[in-house]
């Protein structure tokens, strides 16, 4: 089911990475947390064509230089062969992690994932879930939230085995640390369909240096 609505955080507007984008960068990553198909993983179809259609006089060449900042910056990895982009900290700054029933979520949209690449930076992602934060007092059903939760992050894992270091042949695999942070909202599901990708470039965009 697609969603209704994506809420923007206020605190967006007091957050230095994203005040050293520039007006163009701000509202392509608004436009990307507001997206219908974006699943509780933070995952997206990466789709040029339909995405340029948006903007009066927006072409997927200029669109594809934009999101080749946000992901300089931080903000979201892409690869061009499976045609999916991941909003890098969506499922710790999204609240997703603090809700056991949405986590189980989470792990659905994070098995529509094909790129190791994206893969990989969601299983960096996860780890920086500070687990100490959750309650790990026994719920109604027996298990802690804290319990619930590391259970959902352990069948991730499981599912994803160990991404190979270089899976395409075109450097790091695993990117570099986000910003300090992604705001929007915990989403009902419903992952990616087909691609209507429009190609302004065909290659794995290589992850930034560590910070």
């Amino acid at each position: 089911m697609a969603r209704g609505h994506g809420r923007i955080l206020t605190s967006i507007w007091d957050d230095a990475d994203f005040l050293a984008m520039d007006e163009r960068e701000q509202r392509l990553y608004l436009f990307l947390i507001s997206q219908p198909n974006l699943n509780h993983a933070g995952l997206l179809d990466l789709t040029l064509r339909r995405w340029s259609r948006k903007a009066r006089g927006l072409t997927s060449a200029e669109l594809e230089k934009l999101l080749q900042a946000l992901e300089a910056a931080r903000f979201i990895v892409m690869d061009d062969e499976t045609e999916e982009l991941l909003i890098r900290s969506f499922v710790r700054n999204d609240g997703v992690w603090k809700q056991p029933k949405v986590m189980g979520a989470m792990v659905s949209g994070a098995l529509e994932i094909s790129s190791w690449r994206l893969r990989s930076a969601l299983l960096a992602e996860v780890a920086r879930i500070p687990l100490q934060e959750l309650s790990d007092e026994p719920g109604a059903r027996g298990a802690s939230i804290r319990q619930q939760v590391t259970e959902h992050i352990a069948t991730l894992r499981k599912a994803f085995g160990n991404p190979p270091t270089d899976p395409n042949g075109r450097g790091s695999a695993t990117p570099s640390e986000t910003p300090s942070a992604t705001p929007s909202e915990p989403l009902p599901e419903g992952g990616p369909k087909g691609s209507t990708r429009g190609r302004a470039a065909t290659h794995v965009h290589a992850a930034p240096a560590p910070a």
